[in-house]
């Protein structure tokens, strides 16, 4: 008897894991959703969008202000990132200081994309997009 039990809450805790979301918080120049476009430096950014997907598919998106844009301060955005329980940062360029913040925070950080947020979605869809660390650059950001 314990042994189904067993086999049951297994199977029904595998169910739940592919059902797994991911929220994605890309640094944007604007706030037009899956249309907007990816900022350069992460830390300069106007608006983050966020991606909420399951399997795969957008379940949410929006789009909330930097609130840190007109008075950039090295460290505090990672900060409000996972306040929004981020698990997964796209950016064209991101500092040495928020790579080591998201480390700490367990957030991927994914960097050197240029374009829209549908296509950065696409290649993460994909798995093609590489994730960055501090141990992973030079001595340089990423920033360009």
């Amino acid at each position: 008897m314990i042994f189904v039990i067993f086999i049951i809450w297994a199977y029904a805790l595998t169910l739940k894991m592919d059902n797994i979301m991911i929220r994605i918080a890309f640094a944007c120049n604007n706030k037009n959703g899956l249309d907007a476009n990816i900022a350069k430096h992460f830390g300069r950014c106007k608006y983050f969008i966020i991606v909420d997907l399951v399997e795969g598919e957008v379940k949410n998106c929006s789009a909330i202000e930097n609130p840190y844009f007109n008075n950039h301060e090295s460290g505090l955005i990672p900060d409000f990132i996972k306040s929004k329980s981020v698990n997964v940062v796209i950016s064209g360029g991101i500092g040495k200081k928020a790579l080591e913040k998201f480390e700490k925070y367990e957030i991927k950080a994914k960097a050197g994309l240029i374009g829209k947020v549908s296509g950065a979605l696409d290649l993460y869809n994909q798995n093609k997009l590489f994730d960055f660390s501090v141990s992973s650059k030079n001595d340089s950001d990423f920033c360009q």
